[in-house]
């Protein structure tokens, strides 16, 4: 039964376009894509305990993969490398730099993303359109990127919207989209689809 409500669901939020009738980004259209020079603004710092260099946020709460339902939507904020001694990245506004598609197995940005790897629950994960956005700083370099996503059908389409980025990330990130009338200051490429899995 959640399984069907879920593909109807994702069936109907499928039939939005990427933009409103007044020009607007559509929040709940899986078309949208979150152009290059937005921000990210971290209103909270964030503490990576050792080893770890992904954090995940989903319904505004931090939490690490185990915590993470992959049937709604969830970001992960990653560092370039995990570090012997807990890391805090300190609130900040983050400028995407180059925004991609790329289709990951597992949870994206998991510890493990390899085709036909098995969930914790004993199950085959399907691969997940995620949206990653490359990250920077002048102040913290150590932060790599942001990856969002939301499993679903079909898998050759993203099912994550931005309402659904934000609130993942509730009031830890405010995210301010760039006007795309005004021309980019990043040295980056905008890439609509990528099949790596960086």
């Amino acid at each position: 039964m959640r399984f069907a409500l879920l593909t109807v669901a994702m069936l109907l939020t499928a039939c939005q376009p990427a933009y409103l009738s007044n020009g607007q980004p559509n929040p709940s259209s899986v078309y949208f894509e979150i152009p290059v020079d937005s921000k990210f603004v971290l209103r909270k710092d964030v503490t990576f305990p050792p080893y770890r260099k992904d954090m995940f946020f989903q319904n505004g709460k931090l939490s690490d993969y185990s915590g993470v339902n992959k049937w709604t939507a969830y970001c992960a904020l990653s560092l370039h490398a995990q570090r012997q001694v807990p890391f805090t990245v300190k609130a900040d506004t983050f400028v995407a730099r180059k925004v991609s598609r790329q289709f990951l197995f597992q949870l994206a940005g998991a510890p493990l993303q390899v085709a036909g790897q098995f969930d914790r629950d004993g199950f085959q994960e399907w691969r997940v359109l995620a949206t990653v956005v490359e990250l920077s700083s002048d102040t913290q370099p150590e932060v790599a990127r942001m990856t969002c996503a939301q499993w679903g059908l079909p898998q050759d389409l993203s099912n994550v919207t931005l309402n659904g980025i934000r609130t993942s990330f509730g009031d830890f990130v405010q995210l301010e989209i760039a006007d795309l009338r005004t021309p980019s200051t990043s040295s980056g490429k905008q890439s609509r689809l990528s099949g790596g899995t960086s």
